[in-house]
């Protein structure tokens, strides 16, 4: 990474973490989750196991995995979670992105309120980042994603696309988000 570019991140994380700071002495408890569909909750099969043979048996293909929309709806229940569509699936639409997931099996009470900016100019990182600093009514975020964004350090947990968001990640985004509202 470019000099220019690490003092960026220095410099964002700085203002990031004051936000957070004020937001929680002022008694917020928000945290923004920036979900990723594909490798988090759309589990790819490996070709020639019961799993992929299952998911091809059914008469429409489902890229989903019921099992990680189910911990998505168990944390939404537990935290005061708001969810922000990272994925390039957000190129179809904040409400196609939304109709997905209610039929993946996501609870109507889960709040996905929007996407970040639909751009190509820009990484995943830099969308992520401008989101966060134009909506600063936080206390925290995780990025979910099976692309690994190192510049937002403990607050991003990297998926497997095989795995998704198994067990084990489900244990560090509670870890996550218990660690955010101390």
């Amino acid at each position: 990474m470019k000099k220019e570019n690490i003092l960026k991140w220095i410099i964002a994380d700085a203002k990031l973490e004051r936000i957070m700071n004020r937001n929680k002495k002022d008694g917020r408890d928000l945290i923004y989750l920036f979900l990723d569909f594909d490798g988090v909750i759309n589990v790819f099969r490996e070709p020639g196991t019961p799993e992929y043979e299952e998911a091809i048996s059914k008469k429409t293909f489902e890229f989903w995995d019921e099992k990680c929309v189910q911990r998505l709806n168990a944390l939404a229940r537990d935290y005061h979670i708001e969810i922000v569509i990272s994925s390039s699936w957000r190129y179809a639409g904040l409400d196609y992105c939304i109709d997905y997931l209610h039929k993946a099996g996501m609870n109507d009470t889960v709040k996905v309120i929007d996407t970040t900016e639909i751009t190509y100019e820009k990484t995943r990182q830099t969308e992520i980042l401008e989101y966060l600093l134009d909506h600063p009514f936080f206390a925290g975020f995780i990025v979910l994603d099976d692309g690994n964004m190192p510049e937002f350090k403990e607050k991003m947990i990297l998926t497997h696309p095989m795995k998704g968001w198994d067990d084990e990640i489900d244990l560090q985004v509670r870890k996550i988000c218990t660690g955010l509202l101390k």
